[in-house]
C-alpha cells in the first residue's frame, strides 16, 4: 500500500500523538496502541515507519514492559519492524549490502564477541538480558543504516527528527510553565508515566537530541519556500533551547561541535551565515540567562575535563580500566560490569551500582581487546569517511542537504565521548549519518540527485 506525501504526514502524526496520549491517560494500553502501529506501517511501509517514529520512541527507552524484563518499547518496536522487512528478504539482503563495510564488519564482530562473552563466559546471572539487549541495539543498527543509504530516505529521516523536535519544544514549555528547570525535577521524579507533566519529563531527560532536530529542521528548510521555510526555521531555534533545557551536557557540546563542523566546511556568504547564527544564538541563551545557568548548574562538567577524580563518571570509567586490566584479553564477561567495577568502590546511584557511562570503557571491562577490535573498526572506518565527506562539501559550490546532515553528526562525535554503542537514540543517529555519508561519498547526493531531492521538498 502507498500513502501519498500529505497521508504519510497526517499518520506519522496521528502515531506519534497516539502512543503520548496513550501515556498520559492510559499508559497499561500503551503496549497494544504500540503494536496497532506497528501493524499499520507494517502493511504500508515499514521503512518509513521505523524512520519516522524511532525517534519519537526514544524517551520510552527506560520504560520497560511489566512482566517482561529488560524489553522496552524502543526494543519491541525495533524487532518488530526488523520482522518484517525481512518478510521480503532480497530487498531488505540489498539495502543491507549498501551499508558500508567497516560498519557491517565493526557490528557483527562485536556482536558476536558479545554473544559468546555473554552466554559462555559471563559469571553474571543477568548475562542473558545483556546479550538481547546488545542484539536488539545491533539489529537497529543494521536496519536504520541500511535505509539511510537510500536517496529517497532523506526526506524520511528529516520528518522523523521534525517530529521529535515538535515533541522536546513542547515537553519544555510545559515543564517551563509549571515547574521550572527541568533539572529540578529529573533526578527526583520517576519515570512512570501517567499524566502530562510526568510524561514531558520522560521526554525532556534525553532533549539534547533535539540538536538533532535542529540540524534536519533547518535542512528541510533550506528547501522550502513561504510560510511552511519560516515555521521550519522557528521550529529550529526552539529544538536548540528545548536541547539546552534538558539540562544534558551533552547539548553544549554538541553544539560547539556543530560551530566547529560548520567552520571548517564555510566558504560561501550562506554557509557563514549558518555559523554565524548558530553564534548569535548561543550569546543570545548566555546573555538571556538559560546557557549561564546551563554551566553553573553542571559544574560537573568541567570536573570532568580537567579530570577531577572526584567527579562522577571519572571514577566509573576509572573503575571501568581497573576491571580491564584484571582481564585484558578476554575481558570479565558481558553483563558483569557493575558487580566488577562494586568492588572497586564505585558510589551507589539510585540504589544500584553506577552502570558505564562509555561504550570504549564498557566493551573494554567486558569484552577486552578482543571485542574491542570491532569498536576501533566503527570508529576508525567512520572519522575516515566523515574526512572525505568534509572534503567533499568543501569543494561543492552550494549549500546542500549534506551540509546540515555534518551539523548533526556532532551528537555522534559527542558520543563516542560516552554510549555511543549502548543508548538507542546515539545508536540510531549514528546508523544514520553512517548510511547518509556512504551514500553522499558515492555520489548517490550529487549532481542532478540534489536537483531532485530539492525539487520533491519543495512540493
Amino acid at each position: 500500500m502507498i500513502l501519498s506525501r500529505r497521508g504519510r504526514c497526517l499518520l506519522s502524526g496521528a502515531s506519534v500523538l497516539s502512543l503520548y496520549v496513550s501515556a498520559m491517560l492510559f499508559p497499561e494500553g500503551l503496549l497494544f496502541v504500540l503494536a496497532g502501529i506497528i501493524v499499520i506501517w507494517g502493511i504500508i511501509s515499514p521503512s518509513h515507519g521505523f524512520l519516522i517514529l524511532f525517534p519519537s520512541l526514544i524517551p520510552f527507552m527506560n520504560v520497560e514492559i511489566a512482566g517482561i524484563r529488560g524489553a522496552s518499547l524502543v526494543s519491541i518496536f525495533t524487532i518488530a519492524i526488523f520482522l518484517i522487512l525481512l518478510l521480503k528478504p532480497r530487498e531488505f539482503v540489498q539495502r543491507v549490502h549498501s551499508i558500508p563495510n567497516y560498519a557491517m564488519f565493526g557490528i557483527v564482530w562485536l556482536l558476536a564477541i558479545e554473544i559468546i562473552s555473554g552466554l559462555m563466559f559471563s559469571p553474571s546471572p543477568l548475562a542473558h538480558i545483556a546479550v538481547l539487549t546488545r542484539l536488539t541495539r545491533s539489529i537497529q543498527f543494521v536496519v536504520v543504516a541500511a535505509l539511510a543509504t537510500q536517496l529517497a530516505s532523506l526526506a524520511v529521516i528529516e520528518a522523523g527528527w521534525i517530529y521529535y523536535g515538535i515533541l522536546q519544544v513542547t515537553a519544555a514549555i510545559i515543564l517551563q510553565t509549571r515547574f521550572g528547570n527541568v533539572l529540578a525535577v529529573r533526578e527526583s521524579e520517576s519515570f512512570s508515566l501517567g499524566g502530562l507533566v510526568p510524561v514531558s519529563i520522560v521526554i525532556a531527560s534525553i532533549g539534547f537530541m533535539a540538536i538533532a532536530s535542529f540540524w534536519f529542521s533547518a535542512s528541510m528548510a533550506s528547501r522550502r519556500k513561504g510560510t511552511k521555510r519560516i515555521l521550519l526555521w522557528v521550529l529550529a531555534i526552539l529544538c536548540i533551547g528545548a536541547a539546552f533545557f534538558s539540562g544534558r551536557r551533552q547539548a553544549l557540546l554538541a553544539v560547539i561541535i556543530s560551530v566547529a563542523l560548520a567552520g571548517i566546511v564555510a566558504r560561501s556568504w550562506k554557509r557563514i551565515g549558518i555559523l554565524a547564527l548558530m553564534f548569535v544564538v548561543l550569546i543570545g541563551l548566555y546573555y538571556g540567562g538559560p546557557l549561564r545557568d546551563f554551566l553553573s548548574g553542571r559544574q560537573s562538567l568541567f570536573d570532568e575535563i580537567m579530570g577531577n577524580r572526584g567527579g562522577q563518571y571519572w571514577r566509573i570509567n576509572e573503575a571501568g580500566f581497573e576491571a580491564f586490566r584484571s582481564s585484558p584479553v578476554f575481558g570479565i564477561g558481558l553483563g558483569n560490569y557493575t558487580s566488577a567495577t562494586s568492588e572497586f568502590g564505585v558510589a551507589r546511584r539510585y540504589g544500584e551500582w553506577a552502570t558505564p557511562h562509555n561504550s570504549l570503557v564498557r566493551i573494554l571491562a567486558e569484552t577486552g581487546l578482543i571485542g574491542l577490535i570491532g569498536f576501533l573498526v566503527i570508529s576508525i572506518g567512520f572519522f575516515y569517511n566523515m574526512i572525505r565527506l568534509i572534503w567533499k562539501l568543501r569543494k561543492s559550490t552550494s549549500l546542500g542537504p549534506m551540509h546540515f546532515v555534518l551539523g548533526a553528526s556532532s551528537l555522534v562525535l559527542t558520543g563516542f565521548a560516552v554510549t555511543i554503542l549502548d543508548q538507542p537514540e546515539y545508536i540510531f543517529l549514528f546508523g544514520q549519518i553512517i548510511g547518509l555519508m556512504a551514500a553522499f561519498n558515492r555520489g548517490a547526493l550529487s549532481g542532478s540527485q540534489r536537483q531532485h531531492l530539492a525539487a520533491r521538498g519543495a512540493k
